[in-house]
């Protein structure tokens, strides 16, 4: 079941039950402190991804990316992309304007990966899924290749090969069982987000916050 929490967020990222950000309508940042509370960082991003080791990365309305160095404090990283997925501070993937695929080498480097995604996801295990302009689903397999899931999705997330999550265009959530099989949940969210530890949160279409408990 899905249990409110007190605050308004259009995006949210859950690295663990301990690293859980997020930012509003007005690309304002905030962490998860528990109970309820939550911190304002400063900075403005559209988009944020927290893992569970602590590796934060965004990206801003100019798709600029940005990374957490020290204490609370933003860098900026060289390159472009509207979305980024951080897994650990060694599996961070993005997408850009126009949906090309990249991942992060460390030391300001990007590699272009093949394919296109609007919306990419990946974990500290490796595991990385994706959805494209048609809402069509892949997981990538090694050695650039993607492979096709039958379903459809307009966001998805991994927390792990056995933590996967994701909504539809009608805002209907649904799990991953393996085999190419889904299993839908209760509830409508506009964006979910899944950890490795089982933590998932997710905000609807009214910017709401829910965690699932249970």
């Amino acid at each position: 079941m899905w249990q409110q929490i007190p605050g308004s967020l259009k995006q949210i990222s859950v690295g663990s039950a301990s690293q859980i950000w997020g930012v509003n309508a007005t690309d304002d940042i905030y962490r998860y402190l528990g109970d309820n509370k939550w911190q304002q960082v400063k900075g403005k991003l559209k988009y944020v991804s927290v893992a569970a080791d602590g590796t934060i990365f965004g990206v801003n309305a100019k798709d600029e990316i940005y990374q957490v160095v020290g204490n609370n404090e933003w860098q900026q990283i060289p390159g472009s992309l509207k979305q980024i997925s951080v897994g650990s501070g060694l599996q961070i993937w993005g997408v850009n304007a126009t949906d090309d695929i990249y991942r992060y080498l460390g030391d300001n480097k990007w590699q272009q990966v093949k394919g296109k995604l609007k919306h990419v996801s990946v974990a500290a295990d490796g595991t990385i899924f994706g959805v494209n302009a048609k809402d069509e689903i892949y997981q990538f397999v090694g050695n650039n290749e993607w492979k096709q899931i039958p379903g459809s999705l307009k966001q998805i997330s991994v927390g792990s090969a056995s933590q996967i999550g994701g909504v539809n265009a009608i805002d209907d959530i649904y799990r991953y069982l393996g085999d190419n099989k889904w299993q839908q949940v209760k509830g409508k969210l506009k964006h979910v987000s899944v950890a490795a530890d089982c933590t998932i949160f997710g905000v609807n279409a009214k910017d709401e916050i829910y965690q699932y408990v249970g």
